[in-house]
């Protein structure tokens, strides 16, 4: 289907529409969407996020069930934030979801202050920062493969 689309549109737009799906893509696959087609996954879980952070952290059996609470909702609220856009058939543009993806990431971030250490939290940001690296490179893997499939 995203190829379809991609050959409908002409020109400079080739890219810029290939490298929309590819991340539109990327942050709607579940888990097991994506490992049904044999991608690694776009999102993790809750248990997988707090089993990183309480390996990444050092995070002590109290922090663990601290921290779980905050990240299931933050999970929640992600999923809700990205299945309201499905829902609306992508509308309402990426950077009302980028404001949105970086109000929820800030209102975890200070839950989390109450509850970690400040060498916790600069581990903890920096285990984000490499999170939305990984993102940023597979939407640059998926726009690359859109691209080639234009040119096909």
């Amino acid at each position: 289907m995203a190829k379809t689309i991609v050959k409908i549109v002409t020109g400079k737009h080739v890219v810029a529409t290939g490298i929309f799906l590819a991340l539109i893509a990327g942050l709607l696959l579940t888990p097991g969407a994506a490992n049904a087609m044999g991608g690694k996954a776009a999102l993790k879980s809750p248990d997988q996020i707090v089993a990183d952070l309480k390996t990444r952290l050092n995070l002590t059996d109290e922090q663990t069930e601290q921290v779980r609470p905050i990240i299931e909702e933050h999970v929640q609220k992600r999923n809700a934030i990205l299945q309201s856009r499905r829902a609306a058939g992508g509308n309402g543009g990426i950077a009302s979801l980028k404001e949105d993806m970086r109000k929820l990431r800030e209102d975890t971030k200070t839950k989390l202050q109450s509850v970690l250490s400040r060498s916790q939290m600069d581990e903890f940001r920096k285990y984000m920062e490499e999170q939305a690296q990984a993102v940023r490179e597979r939407r640059r893997g998926a726009g690359a493969a859109l691209r080639s499939q234009s040119n096909s």
